[in-house]
């Protein structure tokens, strides 16, 4: 079996660090679950299994034709489900000692802790805002995780960053958060726009 890959990222996490990936667990690899089912699905055959890169864009049949499926993808409204189950005797059961660091160990204990937090509703609304603004502007789909990483590009300084990110959380003390049962009656008072008379907002004060 010959596999064709226009991405050599990805063919070489398939095969020259293939053991290393296992033994730090997958715990910092980009979509980690997948690509431990992936080479947990190739442990499983039994006959020798090739890599063959090709050059994206090119003209190359099966690639043009992968790019085509790729767009359909996109386009689907909902993801298809992936199974990513792995046999138990496939399974790696976490990251070699001897290949833990302190990096690895903090983007361990950072994503357990993540995985564990729920989104504030606000927020959610917000990203799911966004997705749609751009959808409609740019006719163009993106995902929530996208909206998230695209504040850490390096061509968003960090005010920028911190302005947009305390924004998507509706983590600025503006219009209804004065509103809250324990607020004082002086500081309920800066909920409304002193020229709308209006419970203030974002939007309304940009």
């Amino acid at each position: 079996l010959v596999q064709e890959t226009d991405s050599r990222t990805v063919m070489d996490m398939l095969t020259k660090y293939r053991h290393k990936l296992e033994n730090e667990g997958f715990l910092a690899t980009k979509n980690g679950q997948v690509m431990a089912a992936t080479i947990a699905a190739l442990r499983q055959r039994k006959a020798h299994t090739a890599f063959r890169w090709v050059k994206g864009h090119s003209g190359h049949p099966r690639n043009e034709g992968a790019d085509q499926l790729a767009g359909l993808g996109v386009a689907k409204p909902l993801p298809d489900e992936l199974p990513i189950d792995i046999p138990p005797a496939f399974r790696v059961s976490g990251a070699s000692l001897m290949s833990m660091s302190q990096k690895l160990a903090y983007h361990a204990v950072h994503s357990y802790r993540g995985a564990k937090l729920t989104q504030r509703p606000s927020a959610t609304a917000n990203v799911e805002r966004v997705v749609e603004d751009i959808k409609a502007a740019c006719n163009h789909s993106i995902t929530d995780a996208t909206v998230w990483t695209s504040l850490r590009k390096k061509d968003v300084v960090r005010e920028c960053r911190h302005f947009l990110w305390k924004t998507l959380h509706d983590a600025y003390m503006v219009g209804r958060h004065w509103l809250r049962p324990s607020m004082p009656d002086p500081l309920r008072e800066r909920a409304t726009c002193k020229v709308c008379n209006e419970v203030e907002s974002l939007d309304h004060i940009l």
